[in-house]
């Protein structure tokens, strides 16, 4: 396992740097280290870059190993310094041939920062600062106020990226939390001064439920994605009660919009700035089956509903699907693994079969053009902090269990996988 070592001295340096006191200073207390290793292996089955009564999926397989390494360190009274690691050694279909990852033989490495910041807190009053995780919102499959780093269901494990923020909260009272935040530049390269998000958010706790409002300002950079600057306005609410019940939007609106009623040369009606979920969810069977239920209304999405899936990429000379995913030219306003569509459904039911099994069912729909990714996993904990996992995903629409059937956003051909399978063995410290 090439992370453990990697890891082991990680852990030696930092605490060596916070383990040595000053002459004649009381000794420091000492810092906590806790993380992840995690092997797998996964098997894929990808779609043939040309379609046709004669064509087949071919296999695709890969291994893993993945270490996320987190530390804390005491500063001081009131100081706490944060840091998170991420290790990756891959090959096969697991390893991607683009930075960071270093290409040797039998594997790719990466070594990535996640986290790093600094927080000072004093009675009523919170100040952070450095690459950390923002987050926003209550959403649970679907979060459209999280516009910092919002979870991908398409991709449901993998870990939001902190970004480089300065943030400030206050608790003015109990049941109120105030913040307000400065966020960099998307493009880390841009030295500018353009391209920030500043905003401010607010927190109302009740004994039946929370209430969150957001405002954002993203500036505008010069050479950036974003046509306009933008202004972001945020909800988010949720009821505790027998049912919980999430509301949570987010209302996004270009300057240059707001002056002409167009966006990338096209009509822009208001409702193309909101994006909102509802969702639900209960346990019952004295806690063992936990179930969840969300819909998502995507206005800002490139697919009205009944648009075939090739309205995401620009014009070629072959059909959309007949050319490589991976060498598609997206069309304007299409985000390459989003949900680029305008209605989602996503359901999950999760089963505790005994304290040390627990079986995993969820699916992710497309509604309005029959598309939709079922999955299943099934996880034991053998020993404590050891997990063993395996999870199976499919892409499934109607040309799947049709020849004449339609092709989906979800489905295979646009998504480039018919089916996943893999196998994991977990071990947190």
């Amino acid at each position: 396992m090439k992370s453990a070592p990697m890891a082991t001295a990680a852990a030696i340096a930092l605490s060596a740097l916070v383990a040595v006191p000053a002459q004649d200073a009381p000794p420091p207390r000492s810092p906590s280290l806790d993380g992840t290793v995690e092997l797998s292996a996964a098997a894929a089955l990808r779609v043939p870059y040309e379609s046709g009564p004669d064509a087949s999926g071919a296999p695709a397989f890969g291994f893993e190993e993945w270490a996320n390494l987190r530390l804390q360190v005491p500063a001081g009274d009131y100081g706490t310094v944060h840091a998170a690691l991420n290790l990756v050694a891959a090959s096969g279909e697991a390893a991607l041939p683009v930075p960071p990852f270093v290409e040797a033989p039998g594997y790719s490495a990466a070594i990535e920062l996640e986290r790093l910041y600094w927080k000072a807190s004093a009675e009523a009053f919170d100040a952070e600062a450095g690459l950390m995780r923002l987050a926003f919102g209550y959403g649970t499959a679907f979060s459209p106020s999280d516009f910092l780093g919002s979870r991908n269901p398409l991709a449901p494990r993998a870990r939001p990226r902190g970004r480089l923020a300065l943030a400030a909260t206050a608790y003015p009272a109990d049941p109120w939390k105030a913040k307000a935040f400065v966020v960099a530049p998307d493009d880390s390269l841009y030295d500018g001064g353009r391209g920030f998000v500043a905003g401010t958010v607010h927190d109302l706790h009740g004994p039946a439920g929370s209430l969150q409002l957001l405002g954002a300002f993203l500036d505008a950079e010069p050479a950036g994605d974003r046509p306009d600057a933008q202004w972001l306005f945020g909800l988010s609410a949720k009821l505790d009660a027998a049912v919980g019940v999430v509301l949570d939007a987010a209302y996004r609106l270009d300057t240059g919009t707001l002056a002409t009623g167009e966006r990338f040369d096209a009509d822009w009606p208001a409702w193309r700035a909101m994006e909102a979920s509802l969702g639900v969810d209960w346990s019952f069977l004295d806690g063992d089956v936990y179930m969840t239920a969300a819909w998502l209304f995507n206005g800002p999405g490139v697919l009205d509903p009944g648009d075939d899936p090739g309205e995401l990429y620009l014009d070629g000379a072959d059909p959309w699907y007949e050319t490589s995913p991976y060498g598609r030219l997206p069309a304007a306003g299409a985000v390459p693994g989003a949900l680029n569509g305008r209605h989602y459904a996503q359901a999950t039911l999760l089963w505790s079969v005994d304290d040390y099994t627990r079986a995993t069912f969820s699916v992710l729909a497309s509604p309005f053009d029959l598309s939709f990714v079922p999955a299943i996993a099934l996880e034991h904990e053998p020993a404590q902090g050891l997990v063993l996992a395996a999870e199976c995903r499919a892409a499934v629409d109607g040309h799947i269990l049709s020849p004449d059937g339609k092709r989906g956003e979800l489905g295979p051909d646009n998504t480039g996988t018919f089916a996943t399978l893999s196998l994991r063995a977990t071990l947190r410290f």
